[in-house]
């Protein structure tokens, strides 16, 4: 399965968010959105998802337009991981990542063994295990973050799009995440993450797509997207870039010099 996007373009109260942005997803692709605040990159995911319409442009899931999708076998087809989700509900933890089978049952259909079973895989990958029980809205930011995370890994769909899943969460738990969703794109599954810190997103990511203005400036591997020219110009800092252990640091060091 593959998604393409071409010249989309988004347009918000007359401003524009995008300017005819091209995207692919590929089978086995870990693909970091990185760029500025303001960049346009939770209205592309949102796009490439089907939750926001572009003014123009075409996105295709598996060579169909992504218009001519169900809504349910889009959601089989897409998980999605928002930005800043939270719950409402005083829902166990269990019930909560349960309801990502929710695209694979029919109305008042029960939960089967493969349903339980994929449940289970998220809440041991996310290390929710002993929350199992709790009401999800008694958790920590950070915990709930994971449990949102279980949900959509529960899913178990093709293609994971996750906005910031890292944000809130400790170092050790930022790691796992990443490491989860690097590990999760094999057997012919693919994610998209958007991340500010750019040493998770070198280390993690197989593509990084860097937006700013709502254009692609570069698309590649990291080691030729996160250089110190490309960071001075979009981001306006200086970086110091090493490589430790066969993977790229980016370590901010100040602001760039501008010529007078």
């Amino acid at each position: 399965m593959i998604l393409e996007a071409t010249g989309l373009s988004f347009v918000r109260d007359g401003a524009t968010i995008l300017h005819d942005v091209d995207f692919r997803l590929d089978p086995n692709e870990v693909v970091g959105l990185i760029g500025p605040n303001g960049a346009g990159k939770t209205t592309l995911l949102r796009c490439l998802i089907g939750l926001a319409r572009p003014e123009r442009g075409d996105i295709r899931l598996d060579g169909r337009s992504l218009a001519e999708w169900p809504s349910r076998a889009r959601a089989g087809a897409m998980a999605y991981l928002a930005q800043n989700p939270d719950c409402h509900w005083p829902m166990s933890v269990e019930r909560v990542v349960a309801l990502g089978r929710l695209p694979h049952l029919d109305p008042w259909q029960a939960i089967a063994p493969g349903d339980i079973a994929a449940v289970e895989r998220a809440i041991q990958a996310t290390d929710i295990g002993h929350l199992r029980d709790r009401p999800v809205t008694c958790l920590s930011g950070g915990e709930r973050a994971r449990v949102l995370l279980a949900r959509a890994l529960a899913v178990d769909a093709p293609f994971l799009f996750a906005d910031e899943p890292v944000a809130g969460l400790d170092p050790g738990h930022q790691i796992q995440v990443m490491g989860l969703l690097r590990r999760s794109a094999g057997r012919d599954r693919a994610a998209v993450v958007v991340l500010h810190d750019l040493t998770l997103a070198a280390r993690h990511c197989t593509r990084l797509v860097l937006l700013a203005e709502g254009r692609v400036v570069a698309d590649g591997p990291p080691g030729e997207v996160l250089t110190a020219p490309i960071l001075a110009r979009i981001y306006g800092i200086a970086a110091r870039i090493e490589t430790h252990d066969g993977a790229l640091m980016v370590v901010p060091e100040g602001l760039a010099q501008v010529d007078a």
